[in-house]
C-alpha cells in the first residue's frame, strides 16, 4: 500500500465516477481501512466504480469487482483506467450469486483471503443474504464486511430493494457499526470478522 493517501483527491475521483455513498460514510470507512491496511478487496455491485475507486486506493493487493452490467453501469468501459491507476484490478461481469462468478473470484484470489468486502449489489433480502453467505467466509479474521443501504426508506421498498436494511437489522454480531449521516435512505453498516 502507498505510504501516503490524498483522501481529498481520492474522494474527488469517487465523486467524478458517480459515487452513490455519502462522503462522511466513506471517510469513516477509509479511517477503519487505513488502520487495517487491507491487501485484497472485493466489491459486489460496482456500477460506475465510485466507491470501488476508494477501496482500490486503500488496498495493496488484488482489487476485485463484480458487476452484472444489468443496469448499465459504466465500470466495464473503465477497467483500463482503473488498472493504470490502481494496478491489480479485476472486474468480473456476472451474477454474484452464480457459482461460476464465485469460482472466478477464488481463481483471482489464488488461495488468499479478502481483507474487505463491500456488498452493494442485489438489494433484495435473498440477494444480500446470499452475497453475505457466499463471500463473507472469504474475509480473513480482523477484516471487515460492509453493506450499503442499511437504513429503511420508502424509496428502496418501492423498488423491492429494502433487503439490505432488513438483512442489517436481523444481523447479530458483536462488532457491528452503523454509519449514516443526513439521508435516512442510505447508510453503510460494517462488521469486523472475528
Amino acid at each position: 500500500m502507498k505510504t501516503e493517501l490524498d483522501l481529498y483527491e481520492c474522494l474527488k475521483l469517487c465523486e467524478h465516477l458517480g459515487v452513490q455513498q455519502r462522503v462522511e460514510e466513506l471517510c469513516a470507512i477509509a479511517g477503519i481501512l487505513l488502520a487495517v491496511r487491507p491487501k485484497h478487496i472485493l466489491e459486489i455491485g460496482v456500477y460506475g466504480g465510485g466507491s470501488f475507486a476508494l477501496w482500490c486506493a486503500l488496498a495493496a493487493g488484488k482489487k476485485i469487482g463484480i458487476d452484472s452490467g444489468s443496469i448499465g453501469g459504466p465500470i466495464h468501459q473503465r477497467i483500463g483506467d482503473f488498472r493504470a491507476r490502481f494496478g491489480d484490478v479485476t472486474v468480473i461481469r456476472g451474477d454474484s450469486h452464480s457459482n461460476e462468478t464465485k469460482e472466478e473470484v477464488l481463481r483471482v484470489l489464488d488461495g488468499q483471503p479478502l481483507d474487505f468486502l463491500f456488498i452493494d449489489g442485489d438489494h433484495t433480502l435473498p440477494g444480500v443474504t446470499r452475497d453475505f453467505a457466499m463471500y463473507g467466509p472469504l474475509v480473513s479474521r480482523g477484516g471487515w464486511i460492509a453493506f450499503h443501504d442499511i437504513t429503511e426508506s420508502d424509496y428502496h421498498r418501492g423498488m423491492n430493494a429494502g433487503g439490505s436494511a432488513e438483512h442489517w437489522q436481523s444481523l447479530l454480531h458483536p462488532r457491528k457499526i452503523s454509519l449514516n449521516w443526513r439521508d435516512p435512505g442510505f447508510g453503510i453498516g460494517m462488521i469486523e470478522v472475528m
